[in-house]
């Protein structure tokens, strides 16, 4: 199998950080990429960020004035990649952590054709269980761990900074597919991640999982699951639909904040249906 080179960017998307956890993310990534640049949303303890990156010698921070969202950082970390002339760009959490290797084994599927994304298959902190594959599959990914082409973002296949945070990587998966680009998983474990705070409370004869998303989190999910309908179609944004049923239901009978996340979600329908999308 042949091995790609190029010059390879990695970007981390802060706000608010664990600085331990940042510290282990880092640590994980710099050896294995030309260079990481970090985008920090307007964080309160910037100055421990500042602190943090001096013990690297390859590691760059762009403060933004506010917090912009993810998407906006994540274009930052597209346009850096493309002014600085990066072949290919990695973008992560703040506490998502790369295995050793793992860019490595990225460069020796660079070849797959009409590329638009590639991302590895992640160990959940947290226990949840993914389905792994054996083989290469087309599949939405998520935009930790997930390397682009420079030459496609440069193309104007942007992050819709309009969703702010939540789907914005299932956006940027159906529009790559809608501009004849593939989307690819890898059938090797490359990052350690975590989605939400999950439980495993019991029903019945088996146990369900509960992601335990703040109510913060509960709006922009529903929100946006409704503007990517809106956007591309039923078929597209279907599998998150049923997602959200699932979500509310799930909230109803077994997390705590029930009445606020339950509102936030209401809310989040109603301003994805007012959304206009152009």
């Amino acid at each position: 199998m042949k091995t790609i080179e190029g010059r390879f960017l990695a970007g981390i998307v802060t706000f608010n950080p664990c600085i331990e956890r940042l510290k282990e993310n880092l640590g994980a990534i710099f050896s294995q990429v030309d260079h990481v640049v970090i985008v920090d949303n307007h964080s309160k303890n910037i100055s421990s960020i500042r602190e943090l990156t001096k013990q690297f010698d390859n590691v760059s921070i762009i403060e933004l004035s506010d917090n912009y969202g993810i998407a906006r950082a994540l274009n930052e970390i597209g346009d850096y990649g493309v002014n600085k002339g990066y072949d290919f760009f990695l973008t992560l959490d703040q506490d998502s952590v790369m295995l050793e290797g793992t860019i490595a084994k990225y460069k020796k599927y660079l070849h797959l054709p009409k590329l638009g994304i590639i991302n590895c298959q992640n160990i959940d902190r947290n226990g949840y269980h993914h389905h792994k594959y054996q083989e290469i599959v087309e599949k939405d990914v998520i935009t930790s761990g997930s390397l682009m082409p420079t030459e496609v973002f440069k193309k104007g296949i942007r992050f819709d900074e309009n969703l702010f945070i939540d789907c914005v990587d299932f956006d940027m998966d159906i529009n790559l597919r809608h501009r004849g680009y593939k989307v690819y998983e890898l059938p090797f474990e490359g990052l350690v991640h975590e989605v939400g705070d999950i439980e495993h409370p019991r029903f019945l004869w088996t146990r369900i999982t509960v992601f335990n998303h703040s109510a913060f989190r509960r709006y922009y999910i529903q929100r946006n699951t409704i503007i990517l309908w809106k956007k591309w179609g039923r078929n597209e944004a279907k599998k998150l639909i049923n997602l959200n049923i699932q979500r509310f239901i799930k909230t109803l009978l077994y997390e705590d904040k029930k009445f606020q996340k339950s509102v936030n979600q209401i809310r989040g329908l109603i301003d994805g249906i007012k959304y206009k999308v152009h």
